[in-house]
């Protein structure tokens, strides 16, 4: 990821914050308070105390954090058919 400049982006689409001025717990209370939706994370990027941090901000909105390891399968997205194609691809390849 890399910063970028308000003159840099589109500010109709995106929103410029100054980090570490901007609190990602703060910026996700204003968007998503009274959802009652779960943020997934990946744990591999974050240490505890920053999931911990984020979590005790999003709580008293009705927010939950939730690791990727324990989001929800999605069998709409056709993973085994995607599974399966990849496999069909790399059998002609070899």
């Amino acid at each position: 990821m890399s910063c970028r400049r308000p003159s840099q982006v589109d500010t109709r689409t995106f929103e410029v914050l100054q980090i570490p001025d901007a609190k990602l717990g703060d910026w996700l209370g204003k968007h998503l308070e009274g959802r009652r939706v779960s943020v997934g994370f990946d744990p591999r990027l974050h240490t505890a105390a920053m999931v911990d941090e984020l979590a005790k901000a999003l709580q008293p909105k009705g927010i939950k954090l939730q690791g990727a390891a324990q989001q929800p399968r999605r069998p709409h997205l056709g993973t085994r058919a995607a599974g399966a194609a990849a496999r069909r691809r790399r059998s002609r390849i070899r």
